[in-house]
């Protein structure tokens, strides 16, 4: 993925762009792996990968500190254009919504790690795959918006949150459910419950994303509803 950016004055200036581009890249497609593997490992039952993403939480860690430097650096000494800063300053908050992506992944697999075998259902597993699918396509979404400073994919990604907040609510009416008809569930069932909503966090994070693009792209402010320039 590359930014679509009018080419600068500044050879160096470009570089450094490509740079923060690159890490921007990379922090992504670590996040994406991380929130697949910990899913898997809790529906697996798979306590090894639970544990490699435990691990790589470290990773996730740095290339936000890596990319916060870099950030840092740029807008301290190139004094960029209105638009460019509008995309630096985007880049900026979608590092940080990709690092809480992170920390939902680490809190899924160590759920994964500190409860029962999972047991649950078909009909639970099915959903909690559901909900996953939403939110990780959501999140492609994102970061190709990101990638192409695309404002209408990023229409797109915001409105698709609609459908994670619906798959969340079937999964806290069905625990819900299966709480009161079989009390031995109620811990398994709230296991559920907490992977679900760390789930619609991470839904949350790619819906940022995309007000992200839309305010680099045309200035538009629209997060929480408002719509100012």
């Amino acid at each position: 993925r590359t930014f679509d950016m009018a080419k600068h004055i500044s050879g160096q200036y470009d570089v450094e762009l490509t740079n923060l581009n690159k890490h921007f890249v990379d922090m992504a497609g670590l996040v994406e792996t991380q929130l697949r593997d910990s899913i898997q490992s809790y529906l697996n039952n798979d306590l090894e990968l639970a544990q490699q993403v435990v691990e790589r939480e470290k990773q996730v860690n740095q290339y936000e500190v890596d990319i916060d430097i870099q950030l840092a650096s740029v807008i301290a000494r190139r004094q960029p254009t209105a638009s460019d800063l509008r995309l630096l300053v985007a880049l900026l908050k979608s590092t940080t919504d990709l690092e809480r992506v992170g920390d939902e992944s680490k809190r899924i697999a160590t759920l994964a790690t500190n409860r029962p075998t999972y047991t649950g259902s078909l009909s639970t597993h099915e959903n909690v795959l559901t909900l996953q699918e939403l939110v990780v396509a959501n999140m492609a979404r994102a970061l190709d918006a990101f990638a192409r400073t695309d404002e209408e994919i990023a229409l797109q990604v915001i409105e698709g949150d609609r459908s994670v907040d619906e798959q969340y609510n079937i999964i806290l009416d069905s625990s819900s459910e299966s709480m009161s008809e079989d009390p031995t569930k109620v811990e398994e069932c709230l296991t559920i419950i907490w992977i679900a909503r760390a789930l619609e966090r991470v839904g949350d994070h790619a819906k940022n994303i995309g007000e992200n693009i839309v305010y680099a792209v045309s200035g538009r402010y629209i997060k929480h509803g408002k719509k100012n320039k």
